[in-house]
Parts: C-alpha cells; sequence; structure tokens
C-alpha cells in the first residue's frame, strides 16, 4: 500500500509601493493636513471632523501596504491577499494539475506564451519588481477560462509543482 504525503508550503511577497503611489501618499497627506487646519477653524464640531479626517487618512495611508500570500497545500494553491498586515482576502484559488506552463516571466523561450493575447483573465500577485523570482503560469480555470497568472513563488511551492505535473515547470 502507497502512502501520500501531505505537503504543505506557503510565502508572502510584499508589493512594492510604485510612483504614483508615492504621489498619491503625498497628496493625501497634503490635502489632510490643509482639512484638519481649516476645520480646526469651525467651533466644536471641527475639532472632531479635523479628528476624523487625521484617522481616515491614516486608514488610507495603511491601504497601499499589500502583501500577497501563496498557500499550496497538495497541489491547491490559494492566493491571498493582506493589507495593512491586517485585513486578509482570498483572491483566488486553482489546483497546480490544471496548469499548462510554469516559467519565469523574462524567459526569451516562454516569451510569446507571457505575450499572448489569448488570455480570458490576467493575473498579476507579485511584488511589481520583474527579477528572476517572478514566474508566470498557464492554465484554464473554471470560472475565467484561460489565465496567466504572475507571482513570485519559493522554492518549496515550485517543487510541488515539479512533483504533480513535471512536464509543464520550465524553470
Amino acid at each position: 500500500m502507497v502512502q501520500l504525503r501531505d505537503s504543505y508550503a506557503e510565502w508572502l511577497v510584499k508589493r512594492v509601493v510604485t510612483p504614483v503611489q508615492w504621489v498619491l501618499r503625498v497628496l493625501l497627506i497634503a490635502g489632510a493636513i490643509v482639512l484638519s487646519v481649516c476645520l480646526f477653524f469651525v467651533p466644536i464640531a471641527g475639532v472632531l471632523l479635523a479628528a476624523g479626517v487625521i484617522y481616515l487618512t491614516y486608514r488610507l495611508f495603511r491601504a497601499f501596504n499589500v502583501e500577497y500570500e501563496y498557500i499550496a497545500t497538495n497541489g491547491a494553491i490559494d492566493i491571498d491577499r493582506i493589507t495593512a498586515r491586517s485585513k486578509r482576502k482570498r483572491l483566488h484559488s486553482f489546483d497546480a494539475k490544471a496548469i499548462e506552463l510554469l516559467a519565469r516571466v523574462n524567459d526569451p523561450d516562454h516569451k510569446g506564451e507571457f505575450d499572448s493575447v489569448s488570455y480570458r483573465t490576467k493575473l498579476d500577485f507579485s511584488s511589481g519588481a520583474v527579477s528572476d523570482r517572478t514566474l508566470f503560469c498557464v492554465y484554464n480555470d473554471k470560472e475565467g477560462g484561460r489565465t496567466r497568472l504572475v507571482w513570485e513563488p519559493n522554492d518549496k511551492i515550485i517543487e510541488q509543482f515539479r512533483q504533480l505535473v513535471p512536464s509543464k515547470v520550465k524553470l
């Protein structure tokens, strides 16, 4: 009798803050300061409204801090978004056995597959900075049809793919 081993791996990737997000942060802080100063001159309720504006700015500012967590359990891949290190939301799930290809984003041999327009859904759950760790996989999703996913899994997750679908892993 053959015993199957359970496999589990998880990995956390922090999203890089883009220049546009930095500009939005600066505008958010500047707007909050101007609005708070103006509200201080409103009798009684102004101080409460200014405190509310400062709190809202703090919450919006923290919303720019995004991390993606990849969880691989026996070939089932779940991707969660963690916002401000406190709020978690399941974004996507798929089965590793459903993939057609797993390759590096910057691999010239698979540039045609990466740039193809035949994908119904294109997902990017990577840090936002392309590196040697940035991979993409192509699979047929039950809900979204043919899907391209860009992500940065660790070696343990890649090893699960190698065990489940070795001919599809092109690394």
